[in-house]
């Protein structure tokens, strides 16, 4: 089984409340004076319920992983009937405490791994949150369900973990919801016009995106964003006969993309001008391992359906990657303005503007406007911080290492060796 860390699922409610242990100068400790971060991972197997946390320990003083602690919080008879197994020893490893075997260790690791038995684990308010947190990360890996996996020599076998397909219909894609107020965005494009349907996060109350100065190449307008569902003319036009086959091969292209293929290259013949077509030829070739195919459907989608939002950011994306910087600004006429580019629109989708800010960061990260690129992290932090595009320009501007310095360590604190310091 494979372990994430919590923050990818859940970086705001990381941010607020991953732990971290002070050493003061004169603690009588085998540890080093400073701050040590305790990154939470869970286990991402669909099905399973091993009530288990990883814990990767980061030092603020030598910035790199110096443990990682394995520790499950049920009773040892719980792992024996979880492991079916009667192995003391093996029953002991998965309760824990323990260093975790093959993972990175340095000579802390052991004084790391008493702090963590000894002051971590004591704190009752904290072993709750790991719980509250576990409950969190496996609903979202089992899709909303409960979180109740059967033993593990009852669990049916591993299956490919594959990702929601990112291209579902515009009109179909997103359930209603309330309507953001309007602000005075970063504008960004779009990426494929999808997102995962149960994961959109948006504050309620979320703030301007910029209240100092307008940074220096940036330009903004005013229009409103929405979660609401914003039918796509073309597809809204179709037979439902051929709407239901489209859903039908959304489904296909996440497990037998290569069966989908023809179908869909089909449909295309008969409707050239439905553009969420293009977007699930292109996902298939790509998860039939055809890259250059994929790269040519996007490019087609573009010359044939360039109004359309993901066409742009979808094609923008593969120039990005090649490092063709001149083409991505043509794309966008020069300007990275969703009001610029579609005049006539006063109302975009909470997906379209968080893709196109999220590839607008990413453009000008590469392009060597680091200060622009994080405002663009900022607002997106703030209206779409769970969107896959949002966690892509986040990661590229703060890489593991410097996130996690970050998640860990924003407030420095002294306290005692026996105290603990949360936020």
């Amino acid at each position: 089984m494979a372990y994430r860390p919590f923050y990818e699922e859940f970086p705001t409610v990381a941010e607020q409340e991953t732990r971290a242990i002070t050493i003061a100068p004169g603690e009588r400790s085998r540890l080093p004076v400073g701050e040590y971060g305790f990154v939470e991972m869970f286990c991402d197997e669909p099905g399973c319920d091993c009530r288990r946390v990883f814990f990767s320990v980061l030092s603020s003083t030598r910035h790199q992983i110096e443990a990682v602690v394995a520790w499950g919080w049920e009773k040892p008879e719980f792992y024996a009937t979880w492991m079916n197994t009667r192995n003391p020893r093996v029953v002991a490893e998965l309760k824990g405490p323990v260093l975790n075997v093959g993972s990175p260790a340095t000579a802390l690791a052991p004084a790391l791994l008493e702090l963590t038995r000894t002051v971590l684990l004591r704190d009752p308010h904290y072993v709750e949150r790991i719980k509250r947190h576990y409950q969190m990360f496996r609903q979202r890996i089992e899709g909303g369900r409960p979180v109740t996996g059967p033993p593990r020599t009852e669990r049916p076998a591993k299956k490919l973990d594959l990702p929601s397909a990112r291209t579902a219909p515009v009109d179909v894609a997103y359930r209603p919801a309330r309507r953001l107020p309007k602000t005075k965005p970063h504008v960004r494009p779009a990426r494929r016009d999808d997102c995962p349907r149960a994961r959109t996060g948006i504050p309620p109350k979320p703030s301007l995106p910029f209240a100092a100065e307008t940074p220096p190449g940036a330009a903004f307008s005013h229009y409103e964003i929405t979660t609401e569902p914003m039918p796509e003319p073309h597809y809204q036009r179709l037979p439902q006969r051929v709407k239901e086959e489209i859903e039908r091969l959304h489904d296909i292209v996440q497990r037998r993309p290569r069966e989908a293929i023809p179908a869909l290259q089909d449909l295309i013949t008969r409707y050239p001008r439905v553009p969420q077509l293009y977007n699930y030829l292109s996902v298939a070739h790509a998860r039939a391992g055809q890259r250059r195919e994929a790269e040519a459907v996007v490019e087609e989608n573009y010359r044939r359906n360039p109004e359309y939002v993901f066409a742009r950011v979808n094609y923008a994306e593969v120039c990005l990657a090649r490092g063709d910087y001149a083409q991505v600004a043509e794309i966008f006429a020069h300007t990275f303005d969703l009001s610029l580019l579609y005049p006539q629109r006063k109302r975009f989708h909470l997906s379209e503007v968080a893709n196109f800010m999220g590839l607008a960061g990413l453009y000008f990260l590469a392009t060597g406007n680091r200060e622009l690129a994080e405002h663009y992290d900022t607002f997106l932090q703030q209206i779409a911080p769970e969107f896959p595009m949002t966690r892509r320009l986040h990661k590229t501007l703060f890489p593991v290492i410097i996130y996690l310095t970050h998640l860990c360590f924003r407030e420095s604190k002294e306290v005692s060796y026996l105290s603990t310091h949360c936020v």
